[in-house]
């Protein structure tokens, strides 16, 4: 049967986009690594895309950009929906570049077999995001469970050495309750979202990878495509107001991970100069 090629299929309707403030803010700034607009006023996808894990790397790298952090958290599911809708990839479930119309050769439950492992990886990332410290895989291991539960139990043992107070500015960690304070008035974090804002304080001013900060904070090992790390940063730097007006800054570092900063406040920055 014939087909609609690339630049037929590749054509959103201004309606498409409405409501989508991301897609408003590439605009206004002129960034085309996502979507771009046409002389008649039409817009279309990057013509680079191949596939829904390239719209993802480019949200991927647009999110360490600060401005578009947050807008990526909120958009990103409905720009990658709207790219499934645009190209209708479902329609050749089954079906690669290779073995089109050969199912019968047994393509096909390669394809299956990926599905289930991509639900099992949602599935292990959503557990992470909620909290989870770690995951066994079935059928477990005696030795790997046993393992397993003793590293987990030295890591609380770890935690629990030294649980004072720390301060930083007017924030204020208690490591016995797990609870953040800012100039006395709680913050409500969860218990991921404290682990990692206490890394970030103990380290500021150091450059933190996210595979470190997955390592550390979610125990999960390197390598791992997930944007749980970028996810809970967005939403620190909104909880915590860690803009240079209240002393600190939470930047990105393009292809490595964050930095958190201390900003001194303008009298002791003009004291210093002079």
């Amino acid at each position: 049967r014939e087909l609609p090629g690339f630049l037929v299929k590749n054509c959103i309707s201004a309606e498409q986009v409405n409501g989508i403030s991301l897609v408003e803010a590439l605009l206004q700034d002129n960034e085309n690594s996502l979507i771009v607009r046409d002389e008649n006023g039409d817009f279309h996808f990057n013509g680079n895309f191949r596939n829904a894990r390239d719209v993802r790397h480019a949200l991927d790298e647009l999110a360490r950009q600060e401005s578009y952090t947050d807008l990526v958290v909120k958009d990103g599911e409905k720009i990658l929906a709207l790219f499934e809708s645009i190209f209708n990839h479902d329609s050749f479930t089954g079906r690669s570049g290779t073995f089109y119309a050969y199912e019968g050769l047994g393509s096909i439950y390669w394809h299956m077999v990926s599905k289930l492992l991509l639900a099992a990886q949602e599935n292990y990332l959503l557990a992470l995001e909620k909290g989870a410290d770690d995951y066994i895989t079935k059928p477990p291991a005696r030795q790997v469970t046993l393992a397993r539960i003793a590293a987990l139990a030295r890591r609380g043992r770890n935690a629990g050495d030294e649980l004072e107070a720390v301060t930083f500015g007017a924030f204020c960690f208690d490591r016995a309750e797990n609870t953040l304070t800012r100039d006395g008035r709680p913050i409500e974090l969860t218990d991921k979202e404290y682990q990692l804002a206490l890394m970030l304080f103990s380290n500021a001013g150091r450059l933190l990878s996210r595979d470190h900060m997955l390592e550390s904070v979610w125990g999960v090992g390197p390598g791992l495509a997930t944007r749980t790390v970028d996810t809970h940063i967005s939403r620190l730097r909104r909880k915590m107001a860690l803009v240079a007006e209240n002393g600190w800054r939470l930047k990105a570092v393009y292809q490595h991970g964050y930095r958190l900063e201390a900003v001194p406040a303008p009298d002791a920055a003009h004291q210093g100069g002079a």
